[in-house]
């Protein structure tokens, strides 16, 4: 048999998983809109589940382990079966690597996991089933044991089946791993006796004066099922009596030794020690009986609330029901890119890449229609097993959502507005508006709380019985998970529906952003928003005017740590200028900040003391345009990385030390002129108000600028970056603590001579740095100081750099397709460079993430300690690989990408060389340069990578093309320009697939031909309204209020006829 394959429930079959190679993964953690999430992640080792717990890796069950430990550590600490056959003699565990007819599978399903073994030898199969609860006020992890007699003969089975380890609630993750002996006196289990353990602390365990007993535990619980019997069972939580004297948890030395009768009726210590949570069963199984065992594992606040579900955990009617909601929940979730073509397993790709992109960017909830109050759930940081080094959160409240970084979550939420037209302009407004005056932002977004702003709550009478509860409630912010779990905990009786009740109760509020500034400033965060910007005009294009010009609700964020001035930054290290620490929190910011009562983070005028600064989309563009313009790296070719971090390539963390710049910031910088350019002559006359201090930047830029055209002398690119950062620096001090709010009224058009200027010197520095690197785009430079000098403050001027070069990187290129999308000829030619470059692997026929750095010095960052083919170091770094793929399908090269496609995309690699489920995307693929071949073609760091957000990018532009709507000559314009290769197309000729979520479009391909050969003007388009009328359109482009209803969901499915050549 296969040692991969996919079963008739669409799960990726692994055989004897044991003995191959390892990876992580993990289950979703989503449990539902009105359910609390917990996050499991499993190993494909011993018994898989290697870590669970609630809220983060500080709250764990089963205590969370780096991925390495968790391969060396699972087979003890994780879930296990101890199996004892008394007529027979024969005591083994299952699911240990064995010889002989024993098979062991591992079936990896969307939501769930589970694993099998058949042991001919013994006669029995056992197989263990895991997913999450759903849709309850507490969570946990359910596991469903199975075991048959598969022999001819009736066999006496004694098992033991759970946890040799469980912690007890309160116990951190450093606790766990650093003060394990301390922290057990402590510890002690209650309720054993009603056959509930529940597991806690005695009491806090800081040493301070202040000491409360805790009231929030963990619980096991375990339903016995055979034939039409069940009965909760008592578990053994002492360690001791099954495992004797052998402390190292390998060997059940007493249930070997012992019969089971015997062991559950010794006294059980239940204090002073880490416990166990086990299920004793001991029965006799006709040939082709089983056994169910139901165990459920988690979380409650306190020991009544899990009294309160006693019936429910002893009925497994109750526990299945639960196991086919998980199931519902996550497929509602992927039917919003329901996709049917010839190969199921792309269509059956594009629905896990969709679901993991919601883990890391959120599923968006529409609380208020009119003006919409839009709500994201499920998110999370990507922190995992082998992500350990990141902090994750799920939040364990209904709505649950969590923490994330600020270019993840925007760049996963680029095509939300595409898949959920409903949204609007949310994620826009939401992400701009973290936008800084000094060009930065915030990089920890902790979620949004809701503000009531109404000071008379009369309107709660019309809502409930009794207001006064939930009025003082109200006075401080929320989130709609609390708000509800309050109103329950409470007993208040709705007179409403809940969503009627959180509805009427949002709109009275206004949402506060909950961001921190983290670890830093990145060099490339601001250039995500204007991907957020185009897909949002692509679905939305006559609002372009509204959008960019009437909304003056746009705010800036504030935060107290700024970027130092060249004079700070710069120091001598070992004889030589480095660029060290570039950030401070500046004090007095800091206390002004503070001394605001609400919205702290908003910007005010009056340089930080008067009303909070509102504005504009263009104005906040034109700001953030100038002020990384001011930064312009010493050759006028990239963005200088200023402020202490690279780019999302954090391995070359070394770079900004190095006086490090990003020509495809450069790049993104020339794309927001071109931008506003074309905005701004759409709508010559429109005026505009631009803060005073924005504009003197904007026209001291132009003024410098064209003194540096007037110069021809070697120096003038060194005195341009000299001026321009002083102009920089001047500008920040002024704005530091906010605008003063004066500002300048000028009309459109006004501006187009200075953009197109400061666009074209943009352009010039990017041609010159082509043309001096063969054609392809260089990613990255950095620059060392050769002539400098110090003043009597020690502060250190330099008066003069050298560039130095660094090898290709996949993004340069990719950068620039982007910024020449329109040369399709000239980027054929870039294509062909790339791929006869080293960044091509000729082995796996994948993109490398950059070529060889093994002459750089190791000054630019970790990625040069990293063994090459590994990390960010010559990998096939998915997330890059997939923006290249991107960018070949977006500028029309669909023969190109349709030549690397079944090479590239990680749906049709061989599971036996990738090393796991070719439907789960990974961080990286290790590349032919590595220097173990075994791992060639194998990825590693599981799914929540960038690669989804691509991929879903790629998937629009495969189905319908970039920009689905448009305005031609005044008029809505719905085009369909699918770029589908004639094999996609089924066996009827078709392929299928649903538009914004909900509209099922087909198309009828009948020669099968590429769609980007035919002729698009003979199409006919067939429309099935929701009312039951049909219309029929000629062409590709559906038009006016046809096109609008298609947008609003009034179509519920379009046919697509081809011609037939």
């Amino acid at each position: 048999m296969e040692k991969y394959r996919f079963d008739e429930k669409g799960r990726f079959v692994i055989e004897d998983y044991n003995r191959l190679r390892p990876f992580a993964s993990f289950l979703p953690g989503i449990a539902g809109k009105k359910g609390i999430p917990m996050w499991v992640f499993y190993v494909n080792r011993g018994q898989c589940v290697s870590s669970f717990g609630v809220q983060d890796k500080d709250h764990p069950i089963m205590e969370f382990n780096s991925a390495i430990r968790a391969y060396q550590t699972v087979r003890t600490l994780g879930f296990r079966t101890f199996i004892k056959l008394p007529d027979e003699g024969v005591t083994y565990e299952a699911f240990t690597p064995s010889e002989g007819r024993v098979k062991q599978r591992m079936y990896i399903g969307r939501n769930e996991l589970e694993i099998e073994e058949i042991n001919e030898e013994l006669g029995l199969r056992i197989s263990v089933l895991y997913y999450t609860l759903p849709g309850e006020r507490i969570p946990a992890l359910i596991r469903r044991v199975r075991i048959r007699n598969i022999s001819d003969s009736p066999k006496k089975v004694e098992l033991l089946d759970g946890m040799p380890m469980i912690i007890p609630y309160g116990v951190n993750d450093y606790v766990i791993k650093h003060m394990t002996t301390l922290i057990k006196a402590w510890m002690e289990v209650y309720n054993l006796d009603k056959k509930m353990p529940f597991f806690k602390l005695k009491s806090s365990t800081e040493d301070v004066p202040k000491v409360t007993e805790l009231t929030e535990g963990t619980f096991y619980i375990s339903l016995v099922k055979k034939g039409e019997t069940s009965e909760l069972v008592r578990p053994i939580v002492d360690p001791d009596i099954v495992f004797g004297t052998d402390s190292s948890l390998l060997s059940p030395e007493n249930f070997i030794r012992k019969p089971l009768s015997e062991l559950v009726r010794e006294k059980q210590v239940t204090f002073n020690k880490i416990p166990s949570a086990f299920t004793p069963l001991e029965t006799e199984l006709m040939p082709g009986e089983e056994v169910k065992i139901h165990s459920v594992i988690g979380y409650v606040p306190h020991i009544a609330l899990l009294e309160e579900y006693e019936k429910k955990f002893a009925s497994e009617e109750y526990l299945e029901k639960k196991y086919l909601e998980n199931s519902e929940i996550i497929e509602e979730i992927v039917e919003d890119i329901w996709t049917q073509t010839s190969s199921r397993l792309f269509d059956e790709y594009s629905k896990q890449c969709y679901l993991d992109n919601v883990l890391r960017g959120g599923y968006p909830l529409l609380l208020e229609e009119e003006n919409p109050f839009v709500y994201y759930i499920y998110l999370r940081k990507h922190g995992d097993q082998e992500r350990d080094y990141n902090y994750f959160v799920l939040v364990p409240e209904y709505y649950s959502t969590g923490n994330g970084n600020f270019r993840d979550v925007n760049q996963n939420r680029r095509e939300n507005v595409f898949f959920h037209p409903e949204i609007r302009d949310y994620d826009v407004k939401f992400f701009m508006n973290l936008i800084q005056a000094d060009g930065y932002n915030p990089l920890v977004i902790n979620g949004v709380k809701y503000r009531m702003k109404a000071e008379r709550m009369d309107f709660l009478k019309e809502l409930v019985d009794n207001p006064e509860p939930l009025e003082e409630f109200l006075k401080e912010p929320f989130t709609p998970g609390r708000l509800m779990m309050f109103v329950e905990e409470k007993g208040i009786d709705l007179k409403v529906s809940e969503e009627e009740f959180l509805r009427r109760v949002l709109e009275h509020c206004e949402e506060e952003v909950d961001a921190v500034h983290g670890e830093g400033y990145w060099c490339d965060h601001w250039t995500y928003n204007l991907d957020l910007i185009e897909s949002y005009l692509g679905v939305y294009p006559e609002k372009k005017r509204e959008l960019l010009f009437e909304d003056y609700s746009y705010t800036y964020y504030d935060n107290a740590m700024v970027v130092l001035p060249r004079s700070k930054r710069y120091v001598l290290e070992n004889g030589r200028v480095r660029q060290y620490n570039s950030l401070v929190e500046d004090k007095e910011k800091k206390a002004l900040i503070e001394s605001r009562k609400e919205y702290r983070h908003l910007m005010r005028r009056e340089n930080g003391r008067g009303e909070i600064y509102r504005t504009n989309l263009i104005t906040k563009l034109l700001n953030l345009a100038f002020i990384k313009f001011a930064t312009l790296d010493p050759a006028g070719m990239g963005i200088e990385m200023e402020a202490g971090k690279p780019g999302w390539y954090d391995a070359l963390n070394g770079l900004p030390g190095l006086f490090g710049s990003s020509v495809g910031e450069a790049a993104e910088l020339v794309r927001l002129f071109e931008f506003l350019i074309d905005s701004l002559e759409e709508f010559p006359e429109i005026k505009l108000r631009i803060p005073v201090e924005v504009w003197e930047l904007f026209e001291e830029e132009v003024r410098l600028v064209k003194e540096y055209k007037g110069r021809e002398d070697e120096d003038r690119d060194h005195w341009l970056w000299d001026s321009l950062s002083e102009l920089r620096e001047r500008y920040r001090d002024r704005t530091k603590l906010g605008f003063d709010g004066k500002e300048v009224e000028v009309k459109a058009r006004e501006l187009l001579d200075g953009l197109k200027l400061l666009h074209d010197k943009l352009r010039a520095g990017l041609e010159r740095a082509i043309e001096e690197n063969n054609g392809i785009m260089p990613m990255y430079f950095y620059y060392e100081p050769v002539e400098y000098e110090v003043n009597e403050k020690g502060e250190t001027r330099i008066l003069k750099f050298e560039q130095k070069r660094m090898p290709l990187f996949l993004e340069g290129a990719v950068k620039q397709f982007k910024i020449f999308r329109n040369d399709k000829e000239l980027l054929k030619e870039v294509y062909k460079k790339v791929k006869e470059s080293d960044l091509y692997d000729k082995k796996l026929k994948m993109y490398k993430l950059n070529a060889s750095l093994k002459d750089q010095p190791i000054e630019i960052g970790r990625a040069r300690a990293f063994t090459p083919g590994w990390l960010e170091n010559e990998s096939i770094w998915l997330h890059m690989e997939y923006k290249y793929m991107l960018e070949l399908i977006r500028s029309g090269l669909y023969e190109e990408f349709y030549e690397d496609f079944r090479n590239v995309i990680v749906a049709f690699l061989d599971p036996a060389v990738y090393g796991r489920s070719p439907l789960e995307n990974t961080s990286f693929i290790v590349s032919s340069a590595y220097p173990d071949e075994s791992l060639h073609g194998a990825g590693f760091y599981a799914r929540l990578t960038g690669a989804n957000a691509e991929f879903l990018s790629i998937w629009k532009n495969m189905f319908i093309g970039e920009k689905p709507f448009d305005t031609e000559n005044g008029e809505f314009v719905l085009s369909f320009r699918p770029a589908l290769p004639g094999w996609l197309f089924d066996e009827e000729r078709k392929v299928s697939f649903n538009l914004f979520s909900r509209c099922r479009v087909t198309y009828h391909n009948p020669a099968k031909v590429d769609t980007w050969k035919l002729n698009l003007g003979k199409v006919r388009i067939l429309l099935h309204l929701n009312d039951g009328r049909k219309v029929e359109v000629e062409g590709n482009k559906v038009k006016g209020e046809l096109a609008r209803a298609v947008r609003d969901g009034k179509v519920a499915s379009i046919d697509v006829y081809f011609p037939a050549g």
